[in-house]
C-alpha cells in the first residue's frame, strides 16, 4: 500500500515511541534502534578458490552509528574493522562467517551469517573406450574427475595438443575416429570456484585394421565349395579368420571346403583379426548352390506314329 497516504494522510513525517507498564514496581527500561548487520558482495563472492585473498566489506545499516564490528571468520580469527584486510583462509574448505554489529546505543544486532566455499583444486581424471583402438572406430569418453570441496563445472578435452574438441562433461563425447599411429587427448576441468585442474593426459594408440577379400563361387549340390580369404594389405598381418557359411556352419581357416546338404543363396561372411587385435570391415557375398531334380513326366501310352509331347523339369 501507500504507507504515507493510507495511514498518516500524506504526512511523511510522524512521532513514534512505545509504552511499557511494570505494575506496583519502578525500573528502568530501554529499547534498541534496528540494527542490521550484512555482508556486501566481496572479492570471488561466496565462493572462491585457495589460497586467493576474500576482501569482506561490510554493508550493515542502523538507526543510529554503528560503533564496533564483530568478525568471526570461521577459522578461528577474528576483527572488529568496519572492512578488514583480505583474508586467506588456511585451508580449502567450507566457512561460516559471522558478523555482529554494535549501535551507539550499547546495542549488539544479531548474527549475520554467509557460507562461504573455499574451494581446492580438482584433479582431472578419464578414460576411454574400447580400450584397443582401431583405426577410424568411433570413441567414447567418460569422466571421473573428483574435488574435495567445490564443484566441477567445466571440462576442456583437447586432442593431439592442437584445439579444444569438447567443452562439457566428456561423458557425452563421442570421437569419430582417429588414423592409425600415437595420438594424445588431454582433460582439464575448472570448478565453479575458479580452481583449475593439472591437465590429465593418455596417449591413445591406433591400431590399422585389415583389408580382405573373398573368394567364394556358385556350385552345384554336393559340389565341395572352395572358399579362400585374401588380405590385400600385406603389412598388417591377419592372426584370425572368422567364417560363416549362412548354413550355421563357421570355421577359423584362411580357406575351407565346404558341402552343402540343400541348394539356395547363402549369404556368407568374414571378418579377419590382425595381430593387434583390429577387426577387418565384414565382407559378405551371396553364394548359390544349384540343385536340380530330373523328371521327364508320368509313364504314358501312346498311338504308333501319333506324335507325342515330352515335358521335363526340376532344372535351373
Amino acid at each position: 500500500i501507500d504507507f504515507v497516504a493510507t495511514v498518516f494522510n500524506n504526512n511523511p513525517n510522524v512521532f513514534w515511541g512505545f509504552t511499557a507498564s511494570t505494575g506496583g514496581a519502578r525500573n528502568r527500561q530501554r529499547f534498541c534502534t534496528s540494527l542490521n548487520p550484512g555482508i556486501a558482495t566481496f572479492t570471488g563472492g561466496t565462493v572462491t578458490c585457495y589460497p586467493t585473498p576474500i576482501q569482506f566489506n561490510d554493508s550493515s545499516v542502523s538507526f543510529g552509528s554503528i560503533v564496533k564490528w564483530y568478525w568471526d571468520f570461521g577459522d578461528g580469527t577474528r576483527d572488529s574493522t568496519k572492512n578488514p584486510p583480505p583474508h586467506i583462509f588456511p585451508a580449502p574448505g567450507i566457512y561460516e562467517v559471522k558478523l555482529n554489529i554494535l549501535g551507539n546505543n550499547g546495542c549488539v544486532s544479531d548474527t549475520f551469517k554467509e557460507r562461504v566455499v573455499v574451494g581446492s583444486a580438482p584433479v582431472a581424471k578419464f578414460g576411454f573406450n574400447p580400450l584397443l583402438i582401431c583405426e577410424n572406430q568411433p570413441i567414447h569418453f567418460s569422466d571421473s574427475s573428483t574435488v574435495q570441496f567445490g564443484t566441477i563445472k567445466n571440462w576442456i578435452l583437447r586432442i593431439d595438443n592442437g584445439q579444444t574438441v569438447h567443452m562439457g562433461n566428456p561423458t557425452l563425447y563421442q570421437h569419430n575416429g582417429f588414423t592409425k599411429g600415437q595420438h594424445t587427448a588431454e582433460l582439464t576441468v575448472q570448478t565453479e570456484e575458479g580452481c583449475i585442474s593439472t591437465p590429465a593426459s593418455k596417449t591413445l594408440a591406433v591400431f590399422e585394421a585389415p583389408v580382405i577379400g573373398m573368394n567364394a563361387p556358385d556350385a552345384c549340390l554336393n559340389e565341395a565349395v572352395n572358399f579362400a580369404g585374401t588380405n590385400l594389405n600385406p603389412s598388417v598381418p591377419v592372426s584370425l579368420w572368422n567364417w560363416n557359411l549362412g548354413d550355421g556352419k563357421i570355421a577359423a581357416t584362411p580357406s575351407i571346403q565346404h558341402y552343402y546338404t540343400a541348394g539356395g543363396n547363402y549369404k556368407v561372411q568374414l571378418v579377419a583379426v590382425s595381430n593387434d587385435g583390429c577387426p577387418s570391415d565384414t565382407f559378405i557375398r551371396m553364394v548359390t548352390i544349384y540343385e536340380t531334380h530330373a523328371y521327364a513326366g508320368r509313364d504314358t501310352v501312346v498311338a504308333d506314329n501319333q506324335p507325342v509331347q515330352l515335358n521335363a523339369s526340376g532344372g535351373v
